[in-house]
C-alpha cells in the first residue's frame, strides 16, 4: 500500500501543479506587453485622439486608454474565459467618443480570450469577436 501511494501521490501533484502552470502561462502571454486595440466588432478602428490600448498587469489589474480617456480595473482569467470589473475611468472629452463608446462596451461584454501570438481575440459567450488587439510595437 505504501509503495502504492508514493507512485499517485507524485503523479497526482504533477498533474496538480502543471493545471496550475497552464494557468499561469495563459496570464503570462499577455502580460507585461501593451496591447493595440485595433480592431471593434469586427471593424477596423481608424478615428481616434490616441491610440486605444490595454495592458494587464500580473496581478489581475488592467489599464489603457479608449481613445480619449485612461480607463483601469480588475480581470480575471480562467482557461478561455476572461471577465473585467467596472473600469474607473477619467472623464476628458474627444472627437472620438463614439470609438471610446464601442470599445467599452466591447471590453465589459468580453468572455472569452484567445491569444495567439502577437494577437489576442476577445468574444463574447458564443464566440462572436468583439476586440482585436494586437501586441504593440517598443
Amino acid at each position: 500500500m505504501k509503495k502504492l501511494f508514493s507512485i499517485i501521490i507524485p503523479i497526482v501533484c504533477t498533474v496538480f501543479l502543471s493545471a496550475c502552470r497552464s494557468c499561469d502561462v495563459a496570464v503570462q502571454g499577455i502580460t507585461s506587453e501593451t496591447w493595440n486595440i485595433v480592431e471593434v466588432k469586427g471593424k477596423v478602428i481608424s478615428e481616434y485622439d490616441q491610440q486605444p490600448f490595454i495592458m494587464f498587469a500580473e496581478d489581475g489589474r488592467y489599464n489603457g486608454n479608449a481613445s480619449v480617456n485612461n480607463f483601469f480595473g480588475e480581470y480575471t482569467i480562467k482557461g478561455e474565459s476572461i471577465s473585467f470589473s467596472d473600469a474607473g475611468m477619467t472623464r476628458k472629452m474627444g472627437r472620438s467618443m463614439q470609438t471610446e463608446t464601442e470599445i467599452m462596451q466591447a471590453l465589459f461584454g468580453a468572455r472569452k480570450i484567445k491569444v495567439s501570438g502577437n494577437d489576442v481575440t476577445l468574444s463574447d459567450e458564443n464566440g462572436k469577436e468583439l476586440l482585436k488587439l494586437s501586441k504593440a510595437s517598443r
